[in-house]
């Protein structure tokens, strides 16, 4: 009875390790994606929610470690009511950016085609003028955050990612989620 539960229980476990093996990035992979991105401003600078999308592409260096760089374009409005001279006005305003960033990623393979992910890289965040809005300065950024990426095939897949962009100078720090995309070639 006992050698036959640990007959059971290693088969159990090589079963388990294999299919984490299957699911392993392997250095040289590399894939190329496009985000839907939903941005949540916070401190007083911050324009409240924004939206935008962006592109991205991954290269694998060694095996679960993979590189990404990506270009993001972003864009919110808001609108003031005030009054003057007895009459109601109000004013729509614009804000825009461009975010370019370099991120590393480690990936813990679920099974065969899922993955968990800790985010960590660098960025320059760049105001565009929209409107009559005049930006802040360009202020470089740091990225945390985690994702999780489904491969539906062996090519497609899709990414849920949470960042927080935390900037230099007077820009306002950001919460960046992201639905994206992916083929790997």
């Amino acid at each position: 009875m006992k050698k036959n539960f640990f007959k059971f229980t290693v088969f159990i476990l090589m079963a388990f390790f294999t299919s984490n093996v299957v699911a392993q990035n392997e250095a040289g992979d590399k894939e190329i994606g496009a985000d839907f991105i939903l941005g949540i401003g916070s401190g007083d600078l911050a324009p409240g929610t924004f939206f935008g999308g962006g592109i991205k592409g991954r290269w694998t260096l060694v095996d679960n470690f993979r590189l990404e760089a990506v270009a993001s374009y972003m864009v919110a409005s808001e609108t003031y009511e005030y009054e003057e001279y007895g009459m109601s006005f109000s004013h729509d305003e614009s804000y825009g950016m461009i975010d370019i960033s370099v991120n590393a990623h480690y990936l813990f393979g679920l099974g065969d085609a899922f993955f968990l992910y800790p985010i960590a890289g660098l960025g320059l965040v760049a105001p565009v003028e929209t409107g009559e809005t005049e930006g802040t300065a360009t202020s470089f950024a740091l990225n945390v955050g985690a994702g999780a990426q489904y491969m539906f095939s062996e090519n497609w897949g899709a990414n849920l990612e949470a960042k927080y962009k935390i900037q230099t100078g007077d820009a306002f720090n950001y919460i960046a989620l992201s639905l994206g995309a992916v083929y790997k070639f």
